[in-house]
């Protein structure tokens, strides 16, 4: 019905793009700036809980102020004649991971990366920032192509049940926040969600990138709330054995069940994806990786053990001198070294012009 309206004598309405429970996605030309921007509005609910209209002006003023190019631009806010908010934010012409995952196949472990690494580093800047998404899933996460570009640009979307980590929470009455499938085990308790939800809510969806098939399946919401909670999902090389085995350590720290054992920084997440796929470079991060949860081990010699991974590492750091020394670059190398002592996970970290390697740091086994 809003099809040829003119709204603030600024934005020609020209379709509709999308529907959701508090608003709908219309897309619309700016005629001010002369571009195509999507324009989020508030249903027409005369019933709206204060919470509700709370939650939509939270998202402009939070969202508005991040600017990086794996989340959704917002550009400016205003109240139609009928009191409804709306917001006007950056057009996405693309596909949604939903689309994609549609397909019912199984994404390649290079394609998988690249949308996790993406997401990751969008996280990285929320994260900084005290934001948790707390709505992470599919729909939400845009893959835009450009011509020229052999991968397509990432973006998150839909910051509806944004919440900022030191904020009192919103809450509706007899609503679930959150989409039941995607939701973490906190989510579902309705404990106060921190960062750790969101790379709960990641570690679904990658699951189900790399296998074809969600990491729960119940037949209605009781009973998918209730494996969030107790079922452990089929290790993701036994449902997918053509993967690297380094994706059972990004899945032990995603989508465990007791959120003091997941990642807790984007980092930590960049650092093992980085091992995982090798090719795959990685921008100089900001901050310091730390990588791999303790292991604890049983029945090793540490005198002998540390004499021979001091070795190991050793060898390794002098490889990257050889290979690196004198390009004017940074380089994070992350390397698992196998011993009786268990699985090690090696960092060094390189900052041209040194001639030799920052940071070295094992982690794992009996040395952390």
């Amino acid at each position: 019905p809003m099809l040829g309206q003119l709204i603030d004598n600024r934005y020609m309405i020209r379709g509709l793009l999308g529907r959701g429970g508090m608003a709908e996605v219309y897309l619309a030309q700016d005629q001010k700036q002369d571009l195509l921007v999507a324009l989020k509005i508030m249903n027409a609910n005369p019933g709206a809980s204060s919470d509700s209209q709370a939650r939509f002006l939270r998202e402009f003023k939070v969202v508005a102020k991040l600017h990086h190019d794996n989340i959704v631009k917002l550009y400016e806010r205003g109240v139609l004649d009928d009191g409804r908010q709306y917001y006007a934010m950056e057009y996405l012409n693309g596909s949604s991971l939903k689309e994609l995952l549609a397909e019912d196949k199984p994404l390649e472990e290079v394609a998988a990366v690249h949308i996790l690494r993406q997401m990751l580093l969008a996280f990285s800047l929320f994260h900084e920032k005290g934001i948790v998404h707390r709505d992470l899933k599919p729909a939400n996460v845009m893959l835009v192509t450009k011509e020229g570009q052999d991968w397509p640009r990432v973006v998150i979307t839909d910051f509806g049940l944004v919440r900022m980590s030191d904020a009192t929470a919103l809450t509706e009455t007899g609503t679930v926040l959150g989409t039941p499938i995607y939701m973490s085990p906190e989510l579902v308790l309705g404990v106060r969600a921190d960062f750790r939800s969101d790379f709960y809510q990641l570690g679904a969806m990658a699951y189900e990138m790399l296998s074809g098939r969600t990491c729960v399946d119940g037949v209605n919401i009781s009973e998918l709330l209730n494996q969030i909670l107790h079922k452990v999902p089929k290790p993701i090389n036994e449902v997918a054995p053509r993967l690297s085995s380094h994706w059972k350590l990004f899945f032990d720290r995603t989508l465990a069940k007791d959120r003091e054992l997941r990642f807790s920084t984007a980092d930590e997440a960049l650092a093992v994806l980085e091992a995982i796929v090798g090719d795959v470079s990685l921008p100089p991060l900001e901050k310091r990786v730390s990588v791999a949860p303790k292991k604890p081990v049983q029945g090793a010699s540490k005198k002998g053990f540390h004499f021979q991974l001091t070795i190991l590492v050793l060898a390794l750091v002098s490889l990257v001198i050889y290979q690196f020394k004198g390009k004017e670059t940074n380089i994070y190398s992350v390397k698992e070294l196998q011993s009786k002592a268990g699985v090690h996970t090696m960092l060094v970290q390189w900052r041209s012009p040194q001639p030799y390697p920052s940071r070295v740091r094992v982690s794992g086994g009996s040395l952390d």
